[in-house]
């Protein structure tokens, strides 16, 4: 329950500052459209975040809407008709392949997911050295990368067994 918190909270933080309307008035709320791609319980904190509220609270008029099919849920996105996605990785993966490697053959798209997919970091962990040739980079080696890091909750994740689920290990 402790992670569900922090990931709707976390959402909600996410939206605000990427609108800045963490100080907007109830007149003038930013309308932040939604798209999922079906009716499941994993959309529950989607439309609880609705019903309740909890988007007004801070600033957000949320708008879901569904949108049937990973695929068509992505293109609006991409498209602009939509501002977040409630969507599975691998149907945002897909957009991705096709936008930036300009191919529709979907056999090509599921044989290059495949191949990266399997030489994928289990644990998404920020390296401090490369965080370090950053600052050098900006010409700030005096900072310290835990100025700016912070992986309590990727350690969270792993601790609860998120990640070992997620692979199914």
């Amino acid at each position: 329950m402790k992670i569900k918190t922090r990931w709707h909270a976390l959402f909600v933080a996410m939206v605000s500052v990427a609108l800045g309307a963490s100080q907007a008035s109830v007149a003038e709320l930013p309308l932040v459209r939604v798209g999922y791609g079906g009716i499941a319980g994993y959309q529950l904190p989607l439309w609880v975040n609705k019903e309740a509220g909890l988007a007004k609270k801070y600033g957000i008029d949320l708008e879901p809407l569904l949108i049937g099919g990973g695929s068509l849920n992505m293109q609006a996105l991409v498209g602009g008709s939509i501002q977040m996605s409630q969507n599975s990785a691998s149907a945002a993966i897909g957009a991705a392949l096709r936008k930036y490697l300009k191919v529709n053959d979907g056999e090509a798209i599921e044989a290059t997911y495949e191949f990266f997919s399997r030489r994928m970091v289990p644990v998404p962990r920020t390296e401090i050295e490369g965080t370090k040739s950053i600052l050098r980079e900006m010409e700030a080696p005096q900072r310290s990368p835990s100025e700016f890091l912070d992986m309590s909750l990727v350690d969270e994740l792993e601790r609860e067994g998120f990640v070992q689920r997620l692979y199914g290990n």
